[in-house]
């Protein structure tokens, strides 16, 4: 509750005035740094004062540094980690700062994947607008859940045929996907198409109401 205030003072007087301290409480501390955004300290703490580590405490300690730009590090971490964990390798997939191109490599090189990783994939292509291996990537999945079409769907925002075709395969719809379809019919400028699918959403929320009003 205090990192969470902004008292990182505070909070690291309370984890030194604990009467015992296990990995737990150690790898909360490394969090606490964590959701402060101070990536050295947290680094700082795990390897030279930590006594003890779990699959926990890695995953989490990969997560900020990829998460922090510290991509480097987060990769070689992975290979020191003592277990094998597609989590820290879908943690450094999540990573705003990986470049397709990167985010490829890492992809490539996972001994395992799960549809996580395909997601977060996904999402990459997404963010570099990259419709064209959007749709390939989608089309190899092995198997998707309900994010995975998600991000397929807005990820091909600009191309109201290829979106439409996504959405039609989909074996269930949210008011997420209902809404992303929305969105491309508004983005490519097909107002009938906004009126007549909003009309169609039978559970509208703030988000259809914005996108239909804009």
């Amino acid at each position: 509750a205090l990192a969470r205030a902004g008292d990182l003072d505070a909070a690291e007087q309370l984890f030194l005035a604990m009467p015992a301290t296990d990995v737990v409480s150690w790898t909360a501390l490394v969090q606490i740094y964590a959701e402060a955004g101070e990536v050295t300290k947290a680094n700082t703490v795990f390897f030279t004062t930590m006594p003890c580590r779990n699959v926990v405490s890695w995953n989490l300690l990969i997560a900020t540094n990829a998460q922090g730009g510290y991509l480097q590090l987060a990769y070689a971490l992975l290979f020191r980690m003592p277990q094998e964990s597609i989590s820290a390798w879908n943690s450094i997939l999540a990573s705003d700062h990986l470049s397709p191109q990167a985010a490829s490599q890492v992809f490539v090189a996972m001994p395992k994947r799960d549809v996580t990783s395909w997601t977060s994939m996904l999402a990459v292509y997404r963010r570099s607008r990259d419709k064209t291996m959007v749709k390939q990537l989608f089309d190899e999945m092995p198997e998707r859940n309900i994010v995975s079409w998600n991000v397929a769907l807005s990820g091909l925002a600009t191309d109201a045929g290829m979106a439409k075709h996504v959405f039609d395969r989909m074996p269930a719809w949210d008011c997420v996907s209902q809404n992303s379809l929305l969105a491309v019919y508004a983005q490519n400028g097909h107002l009938e198409s906004v009126s007549s699918w909003f009309e169609c959403i039978t559970e509208k929320d703030s988000a259809s109401w914005d996108i239909a009003i804009s």
